[in-house]
């Protein structure tokens, strides 16, 4: 804008001076062709006039006078125009400057705008923050005081806990003696019922803690952890006393003197015999200790006997049980059918595996009452008594083994007619 204003006014600086020029140049052409008109009119008049003449000389001088003057103005003002535009260009540069400066002005006042902008939304963005930093404070605060009232409320529980732990340890100080002879009367009792029944199933001749070891391994349901005493399982402070505000490391040694009674020697002893204990009913259940006949009498020993029908001495594998015509044979314990059928000098047999590695096999069956893979149950009947195979006559040809080894019958008879009153003791 400034640019145009300089350039309008150096534009009618220029103009005015052309125009006085052209103005001036007019009357030095209307006052040269008066001049000329009077100078005919002078020429015309010389003769008749000569004051006229004069007059008009005078005149002319006058005239000519005056126009040296304007020529004089007229270079003046001539002067006065290149000076004018002079000033005028001058004056164009300087607004072209200040309309630069203009220019400047205005790019910074747009920065300061942006600037102006972006301090606005930081200064927005800020108060943002502050007030979340403030509703968060408060939270804090708030959270803060729900922990102290928490916090006095736990040690209130520690004090009623430890008041509480308290009694409970003068009441497991005065039980203490008191289990420590109930555990010692039933290791007693455990032990006595274990010697007792050792003693019968060593009456069939074969080792009874071999015989229970072998119960034990082959248990079903396994169970482990390392052996700890019982002084070793209280509770620490990281334990679930610990959680509820109670650590029993600072109770003092007393809240651990009851479990100090036993020692890991004790509870090793009685976990032990446990474990024994819990192994019998496996080991009597596999044990054929029944009779496989209801009524019976014993025709042949086992061992080494006189041959019935060779007459020579031999070694007789089982014991031979006489009885009534159609009399049923019974599975001695219980177990799966591994064979029913003819087998050779055994005539019409039966065999029954019981586990542990113990078999039983019914012979010389007139027919057999089971079928390979049956389960039976002690009592139940396999087959009917008969003289079939290598027989002289009508009897029961029943052998146990062990691993395969053929065991004399008649000890587990005897321990089977024992075992009723040790087990109801």
């Amino acid at each position: 804008m400034l640019v145009a204003v300089g350039l309008y006014l150096a534009f009618s600086l220029v103009l005015l001076g052309g125009v006085a020029t052209w103005v001036l140049q007019l009357r030095f052409a209307e006052r040269d062709a008066r001049l000329s008109e009077l100078q005919q009119e002078l020429d015309a008049r010389t003769a008749d006039h000569g004051r006229e003449r004069q007059d008009l000389e005078s005149t002319i001088a006058g005239l000519r006078h005056e126009l040296r003057s304007d020529r004089d103005r007229l270079a003046d003002m001539a002067d006065e125009n290149v000076a004018l535009a002079a000033a005028s260009r001058r004056q164009a540069a300087a607004l072209a400057a200040l309309s630069d400066e203009a220019e400047l002005a205005r790019q910074r006042a747009s920065l300061l705008d942006l600037d102006a902008r972006e301090t606005a939304l930081w200064l927005e963005t800020a108060q943002r923050e502050r007030m979340a930093l403030e509703r968060e404070r408060a939270a804090l605060q708030a959270r803060f005081d729900a922990l102290a009232m928490e916090r006095d409320t736990a040690r209130r529980q520690e004090e009623g806990l430890r008041r509480r732990f308290g009694e409970l340890e003068q009441h497991l100080a005065s039980l203490s003696g008191e289990y420590a002879l109930a555990a010692s009367q039933m290791q007693d009792r455990i032990r006595d019922k274990l010697d007792a029944i050792e003693r019968v199933v060593g009456r069939t001749g074969i080792d009874p803690q071999a015989l229970l070891a072998r119960a034990h391994d082959a248990a079903d349901d396994g169970q482990g952890g390392p052996l700890l005493g019982l002084d070793e399982l209280q509770p620490s402070s990281g334990g679930d006393h610990a959680i509820l505000g109670f650590d029993a490391a600072r109770a003092g040694p007393a809240a651990r003197a009851p479990a100090a009674s036993f020692t890991n020697a004790f509870a090793s002893e009685l976990a032990d015999e446990l474990l024994r204990l819990d192994a019998v009913p496996r080991l009597l259940e596999a044990l054929p200790l029944d009779a496989p006949l209801a009524d019976y009498r014993i025709s042949s020993p086992f061992g080494v006997r006189t041959d019935p029908i060779t007459g020579r001495r031999a070694r007789h594998a089982g014991l031979d049980f006489g009885a009534a015509s159609n009399s049923a044979v019974a599975a001695t314990a219980p177990g799966r059918v591994v064979a029913a059928g003819w087998r050779g000098g055994y005539g019409k047999l039966v065999e029954i595996d019981h586990g542990l590695g113990f078999t039983t096999r019914y012979a010389h069956l007139s027919r057999t009452l089971v079928a390979v893979g049956d389960r039976v149950a002690p009592g139940d009947p396999v087959g009917i008594i008969g003289s079939t195979g290598r027989s002289t006559g009508r009897h029961l040809h029943y052998e146990i083994r062990l691993d395969g080894r053929p065991l004399d019958p008649v000890g587990f008879l005897a321990a089977g007619r024992d075992l009723p009153g040790i087990l109801d003791g």
